[in-house]
């Protein structure tokens, strides 16, 4: 399964569970997460790697999400079915 159908399956699962979902960018910033969840007044982000294993997070990513999390928010760094369906349980709670 490529990165694009691993995105398409988290994109079914959230409209299914009426999570709130988006593809974004941040103008001007490389290696930013590229998923928003929000439900419940809660945000999540998301980046989504390629499920064979041999999607790595660049050094820009790791600090990008370093930093987020930092400031206090919810990265999830996914590459399964599972743990899409994982983060959509947690963002509905």
């Amino acid at each position: 399964m490529a990165e694009g159908h691993l995105q398409k399956y988290f994109k079914r699962q959230a409209t299914k569970n009426k999570v709130f979902w988006r593809k974004i960018a941040f103008e001007g910033q490389r290696g930013c997460p590229d998923i928003l969840l929000l439900n419940n007044g809660r945000a999540v982000f998301v980046e989504l790697k390629h499920p064979d294993g041999t999607g790595k997070l660049s050094e820009l990513q790791k600090y990008q999400i370093a930093e987020m999390r930092a400031a206090g928010a919810v990265v999830h760094v996914i590459n399964s079915k599972d743990e899409v369906d994982e983060v959509i349980k947690e963002i509905k709670k």
